[in-house]
This record gives C-alpha cells, structure tokens and sequence, in this order.
C-alpha cells in the first residue's frame, strides 16, 4: 500500500538504523530493547496489514485503521530516534534512561525546533518488517540522488529570482543588489531563510554517520553513504552518480569501505555526449556512473565504458572488466576507477600493474 510505503521524508538527517541511534546516544546498545520492544508490535501490525485484503470501502477503512495503530505502536521508539537526532545536533537536553524519559524529551521546544524541519526519515520506525528481520535493512536501493552543494550561493540565488542581474558586469551586479537589498526586503527574508535553512540541513549532514571531509559538500557523496547503510547482506543498491563519485578524493573512504565488505558488482560510465542520457547545463561534459552495489560476496569491482552513444553502451556495457578488490585499491593512492573501453584494455592494464616497474631497483 502508498500508504506505508511512499514517504515525503528525509533520509540524510534521520536515523537509519537501530545501531545508528546507540552511536548518537553513546548508549553501546543500551536502549536497544527498549527501541526494539514497540517496533517489533509494530511491524506485526503491518505484516497483518500487508496481508488483508481492500476490496472494499470497509476493509480500506479497517487498513488505515491497522496503519495506524502500526504508527502509534512504533511512536515510543519514534521519540528515540528524534532525541538522538537533536543529541547529535548538541542540543543541550537532559540523557534518558527509559521509554517515559525518552517521551518526555521528545516534545520538548529544543528538540522540537531542532529535529521538525530536517523532516528526518527515521527507517526502522517506518519500516520496522524491514529492520527487525534477519539480515535487516532493504533488498533494494534504487536512487538519482541530487548532485548540488549543500550551500546557498547568492548570485546564483539571486540570478534565479532576477532577470539579466547574472548577465550584468561585475559593477554593475554589485550596484543592482545593493538596490535590491534596499527596494525587496521581501527577497531579502527569503534568502536569509534559504541561507538559515540549508546551513541547518548542512550541520545535520556533517554530524551523521558520513565521511565528507571537510569544506563544501555535494548531497549525492552523503547519499553514496546512506545508501550503503540500508542495504542489508546480500542486498543491492543501483544509483546515478556523477564520475567524481567513484574517481574523486572525497568518497576514497566510501569506495574502500564497499570493496571491503562487498563489490561493485556493475559500474557503467557513460559520456553525455549531444546529451544523449541527460539534458542539463554544460551537460555534454558531463560523464555519469551508473553503479550497481552489492553489499557481501565476493570483493570485486567490475565496470565499463565510457561510453559516448546508446549504440556503444548497448554494445559494450555487458563487457565488464573485472578486478579483485585486494588488487583494484593499490591502482591508485584513492582507489579510483580508471576509464577503460573493453576487458581488452583491462586485462592488459591489470597484466602491467601486476608486472615490475621498469624504474624498479633490483638487488645487484
């Protein structure tokens, strides 16, 4: 049913996972059972839920009914996971040590104010049939994350809202935006609240469990990492990212850590070339990743392309090259994924990378 399982939610600034919560609280499982103790009510409901029937306008009625009751079940471990949110945005509470504790927290202003506009996707409280199962987490993730900074840039801000200013000569701009400070206080308001909102949402994605380093950001590297968390053993996830995501510095850690618990079981790199996959600004350079990962198995990476043209990639993407992990992490200093057109050039790649150096030292 859409009913439980389209939601308008965010899943970067929420908890995913039970273990998720204990880091956030320092509790080293502490509260577990109490988290697990009104989900598992919970995800009984919706499993009985999942299994009636709707074929009429009553047995509609009675599974609404049965969905709610599946969410006020699973409301004491919401509170949790909502203090556990505003603990890792240190804001100054009281520490809990019950469900009662934890409820009395949750409604309070400081949390509120804190956690109520992230719109944070707590999964094991949405979906507890799929958290409390063995092997917890989803079978499949499928995802084109955004690919922006988590940042307001003013001239690209303004530009949006006022016809030609980006057009204008530097002077220019910057007289036509102290008049614009001056005669729209109006747009003024709404760009400290755009600043103000996405500094919030930029803090709240630092402080989750993602390696972003440091500086600016781009959503789809912390989106890489989310994914990665749901997936349970055995699961996949398939996403577009853009090249840098299995190439660039800032996801090196994200790539070691999937090759070392899993494999890139299909990573297709495609060039944008007349725009035949995406039509977006400057598109044509762009160079995109369709990745396929598995979490388990066997440690490998395998990928193809770039490929310029539907006819090529129908041609070539099945021609994977295939490269144990323990190998594909010592190509480069990051783990990165070359470009290479067929297995031909790989396996000639692979046969020089396993061959000496020819500036190599030798004994004698």
């Amino acid at each position: 049913s859409l009913d439980h399982g389209l939601v308008l939610a965010n899943s970067l600034t929420g908890i995913g996972t039970i273990d998720e919560a204990m880091g956030a609280l320092n509790a080293d499982g502490l509260f577990e059972q109490i988290i697990r103790e009104p989900l598992t009510a919970a995800r009984d409901l919706l499993i009985e839920y999942a299994n009636a029937s709707e074929a009429d306008k009553s047995e509609v009625a009675a599974g609404a009914e049965m969905l709610a009751k599946a969410r006020d079940a699973a409301a004491p471990a919401k509170a949790i996971f909502d203090v556990a949110v505003a603990k890792r945005l240190g804001v100054a509470i009281d520490d809990a040590w019950d469900a009662e504790q934890f409820a009395a927290l949750a409604p309070m202003r400081e949390v509120r104010e804190a956690v109520d506009p992230l719109q944070p996707a707590h999964m094991p409280y949405l979906f507890p049939e799929v958290f409390l199962r063995e092997r917890p987490g989803f079978d499949v993730l499928v995802g084109n994350p955004p690919w922006e900074t988590v940042k307001v840039e003013e001239q690209k801000w303004w530009g949006l809202r006022v016809p030609g200013l980006r057009a204008m000569k530097q002077q220019e701009r910057r007289s036509a935006m102290l008049g614009l400070f001056e005669q729209r206080p109006d747009l003024v308001a709404e760009y400290e609240n755009d600043q103000r909102r996405t500094e919030a949402l930029s803090t709240a994605i630092r402080r989750g469990p993602y390696k972003l380093g440091a500086g600016d950001f781009d959503l789809y590297q912390a989106f890489a990492w989310r994914f990665w968390s749901l997936v349970r053993q055995g699961g996949r996830s398939a996403v577009v990212l853009p090249r840098a995501a299995f190439s660039g510095s800032p996801l090196e850690h994200w790539r070691r850590q999937v090759l070392a618990e899993g494999s890139f079981a299909d990573v297709c790199f495609l060039q944008n070339k007349a725009e035949w996959i995406f039509r977006l600004p400057n598109g044509t350079r762009l160079t995109i990743g369709l990745g396929v990962i598995e979490r388990g198995g066997a440690s490998i990476a395998r990928f193809s392309g770039p490929f310029a043209s539907e006819a090529e990639f129908l041609e070539g993407a099945g021609n994977l090259i295939a490269v144990p992990a323990e190998e594909f992490v010592d190509w480069s200093e990051i783990a990165a994924f070359p470009l290479m057109r067929d297995a031909m050039s790989g396996e000639v790649f692979m046969q020089m990378k396993r061959s000496p150096r020819f500036d190599a030292q030798y004994p004698g």
